[in-house]
């Protein structure tokens, strides 16, 4: 199991996050943000560890709704974590901090789009939005973060920094 929540996604986000924090040396958006990912990635690996326990005996749609449902859920309440936590220090957010939380309450939609789908329509076009968006906008976020995280660490390096 342990395995399972210390997957390559999830070390390679703890890497960024240290490599961040240590070149940065301050808490900002930005750090909360990763953090937050760090933590929502292990709860991910966690809900399809247990969608798939769920999907060995399901013979309804427990599963269906247990996936999609809760995936939404949980990038939503990634979003809510990050505003309040950098509301709480009184921090700015910065524009990677924006896009990362924007690219997540999308994230969210195209979880319940794709559930209502399956259940009224299942058309191709949702099909497509849904197995090319996902990667599309996960593949967005590792840039912007790999991005932020190679400035950042470029920038300490600077004599005059």
């Amino acid at each position: 199991m342990l395995d399972k929540l210390l997957s390559m996604p999830t070390l390679l986000l703890i890497v960024a996050f240290l490599i961040y924090l240590i070149t940065v040396k301050r808490l900002n958006s930005f750090s909360f943000a990763l953090g937050w990912l760090i933590v929502l990635e292990v709860v991910h690996q966690l809900i399809r560890h247990g969608v798939a326990l769920v999907a060995a005996n399901d013979s309804g749609y427990t599963s269906f709704f247990v996936w999609y449902l809760s995936f939404s859920a949980t990038d939503f309440l990634y979003v809510v974590a990050v505003y309040f936590t950098v509301k709480k220090q009184n921090l700015a957010f910065d524009l990677s901090t924006k896009f990362i939380c924007s690219v997540m309450i999308v994230l969210g939609l195209l979880q319940l789009l794709r559930m209502l789908d399956r259940l009224l329509f299942d058309s191709p076009l949702a099909i497509t939005l849904y197995t090319k968006g996902v990667p599309f906008l996960n593949l967005s976020l590792s840039l912007v973060i790999i991005f932020v995280v190679i400035i950042s660490f470029f920038n300490a390096k600077r004599p005059d920094h």
